[in-house]
């Protein structure tokens, strides 16, 4: 699943490739000068200037909106987090799970 954030849309921010749990990334339709990411990402996390720090909550919410009744993600949305535990990529508070940003020109 990845982040899929271009600043000429409204809302700017959409969760995309729900279905996948094997990735998790950031991915912004425009040059890194167009756009400020921390107002775009407001309630969604934080960008540190290489990787956004996604909210595991907000994350959690927008698949629970997104799968509606079918909690069959719920196992693999955990197992992914798991992994990224295993791997270091939480942030100090446990509540942030990092994610690779990539840049994309239009």
């Amino acid at each position: 699943m990845f982040l899929d954030i271009d600043p000429r849309r409204e809302p700017p921010v959409t969760l995309a490739e729900s279905a996948d749990f094997d990735s998790l990334s950031v991915l912004v339709r425009a040059e890194p000068q167009t756009v400020r990411l921390p107002d775009v990402l407001l309630g969604w996390g934080e960008f540190d200037g290489t990787h956004v720090w996604l909210s595991t909550q907000r994350l959690e919410d927008e698949l629970g909106d997104h799968f509606g009744s079918d909690l069959t993600w719920r196992e693999r949305f955990t197992a992914m987090l798991d992994y990224a535990l295993a791997q270091g990529w939480f942030d100090e508070s446990g509540l942030s799970v990092r994610a690779h940003c990539r840049w994309q020109s239009l």
